[in-house]
């Protein structure tokens, strides 16, 4: 489907989904070393002590830190999706961002100052399957 094509047939928004994949498979070589980057930021975040996000606004507590988790995941398992083609790569990339997603939290176990949480857990499997969903979505488009 054409961008133009893709515009008609969906509005705006399916164009500029598109649009921005065609982008990250011109570019799938940076966007994947930043994705090996972010893989290994993410380890620190989470197992560095006393590396937690705010989770508060203006002395608040919202609870962000489960959107983060959730938001978090779900990109590093919709963008090889999104842009690599179907094989071994792209497999072995989602079931890594998969793998990670669990193993990350339960590696806070062992981490000083830091500790595992079945609620962000679940915050990381939700977002997780998001990234499934929406990066299936994106790469049918």
């Amino acid at each position: 489907m054409t961008d133009g094509a893709a515009t008609r047939a969906g509005g705006p928004v399916v164009g500029a989904i598109v649009a921005l994949r065609r982008l990250g498979e011109a570019w799938r070589g940076p966007l994947m070393v930043l994705w090996g980057l972010g893989l290994v930021v993410l380890a620190f975040l989470y197992w560095a002590p006393s590396m937690t996000p705010p989770t508060s606004v203006a002395g608040v507590e919202l609870g962000l830190d489960k959107l983060f988790h959730a938001a978090a995941h779900a990109g590093f398992v919709c963008l090889p999706l999104a842009i690599l083609a179907d094989g071994p790569l792209r497999r072995g990339t989602v079931a890594l961002a998969l793998l990670v997603a669990v193993g990350f939290e339960l590696g806070q176990l062992w981490a000083p100052g830091r500790s595992f949480g079945a609620s962000d857990l679940a915050a990381n499997a939700l977002g997780a399957a998001f990234g499934v969903w929406l990066g299936g979505v994106v790469r049918r488009l």
